[in-house]
């Protein structure tokens, strides 16, 4: 799928609108973050590679059902801006003391069992730490 395809699916699915009807912006903004902020985010976001990551996605095929689930989730955005980010940042803690504890209490007599003891300890290890204190950050940028 090219760029301007998934451009038509956003038009089609009214995205830009849905936002204006939700108040993410004006939530955004009362949350204290405007687009200005975020410009060093993605210049970082840049310098990661997550731009050209981006670009290789936007062709994958499960990209058109994401923008059709987004209208959905848009709700949460409005919410989460809402979020105190000392919270996300005990997320973080919480996350990583599950992980500790999922491989401690799950047992490891099986391939299966190992499996999801890596699967949990990667996605609480480092997935839900990485992006709460991402999401603090981004939160607490102009608190």
């Amino acid at each position: 799928m090219d760029v301007a395809t998934v451009l038509n699916k956003v038009q089609d699915a009214r995205l830009l609108s849905k936002v204006s009807e939700l108040g993410l912006l004006s939530k955004a903004e009362a949350a204290g973050i405007t687009l200005t902020d975020l410009v060093p985010l993605l210049r970082l976001a840049d310098e990661f590679g997550a731009v050209s990551i981006l670009a290789s996605v936007i062709d994958e095929p499960y990209v058109p059902q994401l923008i059709d689930l987004a209208p959905k989730l848009l709700p949460l955005a409005g919410t989460a801006l809402n979020i105190d980010p000392s919270l996300l940042y005990i997320a973080a803690i919480g996350s990583l003391g599950a992980a500790a504890a999922e491989v401690v209490v799950i047992p490891d007599d099986s391939l299966q069992l190992v499996a999801l003891q890596t699967f949990l300890a990667i996605l609480l290890g480092a997935v839900v730490p990485a992006a709460s204190l991402v999401g603090a950050f981004v939160l607490g940028y102009k608190k």
